[in-house]
């Protein structure tokens, strides 16, 4: 009776999750209005991730003028569940893209960001490789970030500086288990 119970239980479970993913968001705080609309509205579907593939607080006089602080108060109260470091987030220093994600009420990932000295991901609070994260009524999904090999090219290469971006294909362990829970 027991195991009749727990094959219903998990043939009612859904299977999927559906994921809205943000990128270049570039500062525009204008546009987070519709997109919560559109985000709200995948999330009566069922169970639903919100990732951001970086590049969100760099760009209008908006979010230039708090240093990319209202971006991510904006995402924390969009609900966004990550965020990957994108090329420009390094635009104003390593400094201030570690203290906005500290201040981020979501994990920011990179799998593939080390620091040239150590071949680690930087020590950084809130910054993650990875993640396994549990939508409410969905299966276990885990999230890997990664930045793009290029960002040394495509930022101030001085911010950069004390950092290597890994191939992709290269990075140390892209594994996942319990202790990578959001």
């Amino acid at each position: 009776m027991l195991a009749a119970v727990l094959a219903l239980a998990l043939a009612a479970a859904p299977r999927c999750v559906e994921v809205v993913e943000l990128s270049d968001l570039h500062g525009r705080l204008d546009a987070l209005p519709r997109v919560a609309r559109a985000v709200e509205q995948v999330r009566q579907r069922g169970p639903t991730l919100v990732l951001d593939g970086g590049d969100s607080m760099q760009g209008t006089l908006d979010s230039e003028l708090n240093e990319g602080r209202a971006v991510v108060r904006a995402y924390g109260a969009l609900g966004v569940d990550a965020a990957a470091i994108g090329n420009h987030d390094f635009d104003r220093g390593p400094t201030v893209l570690r203290a906005r994600i500290a201040e981020a009420a979501y994990p920011y990932l990179a799998a593939n960001l080390e620091e040239k000295d150590t071949g680690e991901l930087p020590a950084w609070k809130n910054l993650f490789a990875r993640r396994l994260f549990r939508p409410a009524g969905g299966p276990v999904v885990g999230v890997v970030g990664l930045a793009t090999e290029e960002t040394p090219f495509t930022t101030v290469p001085g911010n950069v500086a004390e950092f290597q971006f890994a191939d992709a294909a290269r990075v140390k362990s892209l594994s996942l288990c319990k202790s990578d829970y959001a």
